[in-house]
């Protein structure tokens, strides 16, 4: 499934205070445009979690009891396959650059399915919120107001590269705010 994933720039979900520069932003084009680009994910797997307290309460001397005082937020591990005999020129000649910069950029990162046409679902288009007030629409960022849309930040990207195979392998771990 191929997902596109736009640097928002935004430091919060709020999109309080002011944009991160567009220099500073995965997706940067190297003139003054932040741009989308798209991966073609084989696997994406939404992990939800939940984090519970064993502690004991201070001072009483009590036995501590297993108890759920929050739930953790999801994330989403994702992996592709990129060939390893790049373009000199375009796109796919710049994914493994702008795949470094996405965990190490402070914008929160949209991602959201590149053809919402489909009959069969995928998982961000099933749990993703709706851009029902088109608040990333316009400024080139392609999404529209009924896209279904994860927002959150990006924890980790791995990049393996096995001497004996033709491709990179690609996972991307990313957690929903």
């Amino acid at each position: 499934m191929k997902i596109k994933i736009l640097d928002s720039g935004w430091y919060s979900r709020e999109r309080d205070g002011s944009q991160a520069a567009v220099a500073d932003r995965a997706g940067y084009d190297g003139t003054s445009a932040v741009t989308t680009f798209e991966i073609d994910f084989f696997s994406i797997v939404r992990n939800g979690t939940a984090n519970v307290d064993d502690s004991p309460v201070p001072g009483l001397n009590s036995n501590a009891e297993l108890n759920q005082v929050t739930s953790g937020n999801p994330l989403y591990v994702m992996k592709a396959i990129l060939a390893k005999d790049l373009a000199t020129t375009g796109f796919n000649n710049t994914i493994l650059y702008e795949l470094q910069r996405l965990d190490r950029t402070v914008g929160v990162k949209l991602m959201y399915p590149s053809v919402t046409t489909d009959t069969k679902k995928s998982i961000i288009e099933v749990s993703g919120a709706a851009n029902k007030a088109g608040v990333f629409q316009g400024s080139g960022k392609e999404l529209d107001a009924s896209t279904p849309y994860l927002m959150g930040r990006v924890k980790r990207v791995t990049v393996n590269d096995d001497a004996k195979r033709t491709n990179f392998e690609i996972t991307v771990t990313f957690e929903e705010e």
